[in-house]
């Protein structure tokens, strides 16, 4: 897992990472994309998802549920997440790096996080 960090560090003020205010901001579209389609989000805070996200860093992590989601909502809220969360980021930090448009394959995005790691973070 690429943490942001080297992308982020020095560009935000303390307490105000814009990488998990940007996951907070999508979290809240996906639930009224889901609302809009008629599905219920339901904050899930049962077992069944330990181990999808890294514990030793800090990471926002939040579980939803869907009531009677459409067929092909799976695959809407993950391609607008991958890109969203991108894009609420690069605007937070200001990188104005060029993003994709479209939600990378998970070896295709970390990739390009590298790419930015690599790009913004050496200049920090």
């Amino acid at each position: 897992m690429i943490p942001f960090l080297p992308i982020t560090k020095g560009r935000h003020k303390a307490m105000n990472n814009p990488v998990i205010r940007g996951l907070q901001n999508v979290n809240l579209d996906i639930r009224d994309m889901a609302l809009a389609r008629g599905a219920e989000p339901i904050t899930y805070n049962g077992p069944g998802c330990e181990g999808l996200s890294p514990t030793e860093d800090i990471w926002y992590t939040e579980q939803i549920l869907f009531k009677n989601p459409p067929a092909d909502f799976a695959r809407k809220i993950i391609e607008y997440a991958v890109v969203h969360v991108l894009k609420k980021m690069d605007r937070a930090i200001m990188l104005n790096a060029e993003l994709p448009e479209r939600a990378l394959q998970p070896v295709e995005l970390e990739a390009f996080l590298e790419l930015l790691c690599h790009k913004y973070g050496s200049n920090t």
